[in-house]
């Protein structure tokens, strides 16, 4: 812009520099404060379109008026001699324009990302949190009932076979352990979860007998993997509860 009297003198060079820093910090403010503004007048998602049109529109304005002062005012003031050069003048506009236009759909890309990506995670912080209420409140249903029905057999036992009552005793400890434990956990393993089923089914063997068997296979190596507690006992429940025994 300036040429060769832009490095004549260090005065030159710092008096220019400072001067022009300071014209495109102001332009930066005034770009920062209008995209404040358009953000908080226009924020739902359906308003993008007029945000960003009316975005482009005042950076725009605002990048022209501080390119016009730069070089209109330079050439005014005869700022180290600088004459005003249209052509110069006409590819800055240009220019300028188009990068406003790119770093306005930048920005604009990167806060829509960022709000796909909140709307995305509290959409899975919701269903995890019904998930869990679900979970809570079937295990609210399942311990007072089967709290009742096992202690009914238990009761039963005491005076008919105290041998059986003890063994029914220890796998219904077994259960109630596996229950308080995996209260406070979302999830549990498969394996732990079938050693609760057979202790599960074993006290449901107790109560109706020959009526009732269960044959398992499962291979070794899904053993490990998780699930939420109570998964296959809720099968073994439903089985249960809608078969003739």
């Amino acid at each position: 812009m300036f040429g060769n009297r832009y490095f004549s003198s260090l005065k030159n060079f710092f008096l220019a520099t400072i001067l022009t820093l300071a014209i495109l910090l102001l332009t930066y403010i005034s770009c920062g404060m209008v995209a404040i503004v358009l953000n908080n007048r226009y924020p739902k998602y359906s308003q993008t379109f007029k945000r960003i049109t009316i975005g482009v529109l005042a950076y725009v304005a605002i990048m022209v008026a501080a390119i016009s002062v730069i070089f209109w005012g330079y050439d005014y003031i005869d700022f180290l001699g600088y004459q005003l050069n249209m052509n110069q003048y006409a590819w800055s506009l240009i220019i300028g324009a188009f990068l406003n236009i790119l770093a306005t759909s930048l920005n604009e890309g990167a806060a829509f990302y960022e709000k796909w990506r909140k709307m995305v995670d509290e959409a899975e912080n919701l269903k995890k949190e019904n998930l869990q209420s679900q979970l809570e409140g079937l295990k609210g249903q399942v311990n007072p009932h089967f709290l009742f029905n096992s202690l009914n057999s238990l009761s039963s036992l005491i005076s008919e076979d105290p041998e059986k009552a003890e063994k029914f005793l220890d796998e219904m400890s077994k259960v109630y352990r596996y229950l308080l434990r995996t209260n406070e956990e979302g999830l549990t393993t498969l394996d732990s979860e079938m050693q609760f089923i057979q202790s599960y089914f074993h006290m449901l063997k107790t109560r109706y007998g020959d009526g009732l068997d269960m044959e398992t296979k499962i291979d070794e190596h899904y053993m490990g993997y998780q699930l939420p507690p109570l998964t296959l006992q809720m099968l073994i429940e439903n089985a249960v509860k809608h078969n003739m025994i």
